[in-house]
């Protein structure tokens, strides 16, 4: 503030000719400014923070999806464990090595299972016994296309995240006599899910099936995928193999857990609002030096 004094010249010597001398105070602009500009300033701040986190909120509010897993756990006591790879594979033909490593007896595995162009998964296992027995189990999903009248195989993670309830189990099989050394499994986990069987220490296979394995078709040469075969029939073929297998091996689907993601939307509704709060800000500031 500044004190100006209006009227004729001030008392000399304590006399009292000159005229009154009244006195008022002037704002100092310069001074004042900056108070109304920190009062008008800290209201756009608070209101910027409020925008900033509301934006991160609606950001952060979506959920994505881990990758659906698989997991190979072999089990057979007789043996110490084995040679597995596990492929990523594209109507039945092997593309994509998911992993390769030795199996040690009751130890699990796991990894992601892949989506298009990989719509089937298929895992191999050498035995590391005298009994030279080969595991071959595969994992897919048939279904007929009207439109194109032929069979197709749809992707796997979309069918576990929407029918899989954390994780399901599927019995691994092999022989460890030796009598079979190569076998051959394809599983639609789509029949087995409708109806999973406990797990038995050994099965009896008839021409391939199973009563206790829906969605199994077993041979003792290479799964082979038709998709000419007719609607009512089974695109996959093998030569279907008589005996007694055993148990060997836990195989397992799981679904992803979820986890949160910034979604794409949720940056661009930060980026907006801090332009929002920014212009805000701006204005205030203007409209304080100005008035």
């Amino acid at each position: 503030m500044r004190r100006v004094a209006v009227g004729g010249p001030p008392e000399v010597d304590g006399g009292h000719g000159g005229p009154e001398v009244h006195t008022f105070q002037i704002a100092d602009r310069t001074q004042a400014t900056p108070t109304v500009l920190g009062v008008e300033e800290g209201i756009a701040m608070k209101l910027s923070r409020a925008l900033c986190l509301a934006a991160v909120m609606v950001a952060a509010a979506g959920l994505s999806a881990d990758a659906a897993q698989w997991s190979f756990h072999f089990t057979y006591s007789g043996c110490p464990g084995g040679n597995l790879q596990v492929w990523g594979t594209v109507d039945c033909q092997r593309t994509d090595l998911l992993f390769e490593g030795y199996a040690v007896n009751c130890q699990t595995y796991s990894g992601s299972v892949p989506g298009d162009p990989i719509n089937d998964i298929i895992f191999d296992f050498w035995w590391d016994a005298t009994c030279g027995n080969n595991d071959h189990i595969k994992f897919a999903l048939p279904g007929w296309n009207g439109d194109t009248e032929q069979w197709e195989l749809g992707e796997l993670p979309p069918w576990i995240d929407a029918h899989v309830d954390g994780s399901i189990d599927f019995p691994g099989l092999g022989d460890p006599t030796g009598t079979i050394q190569e076998v051959y499994i394809i599983v639609n986990p789509a029949v087995w899910i409708l109806d999973p069987r406990p797990f038995q220490s050994t099965y009896t296979i008839v021409n391939g099936t199973c009563p206790e394995l829906p969605g199994y078709l077993i041979g003792t040469t290479p799964i082979v995928f038709n998709p000419n075969a007719p609607p009512g029939g089974n695109p996959f073929s093998t030569t279907p193999l008589n005996g007694q297998l055993s148990l060997d091996s836990e195989l397992a689907l799981a679904t992803g857990q979820q986890v949160p993601s910034v979604s794409e939307w949720g940056l661009i509704v930060v980026t907006v609002l801090l332009l929002v709060a920014g212009t805000i800000i701006f204005a205030k500031r203007r409209q304080v030096q100005t008035s």
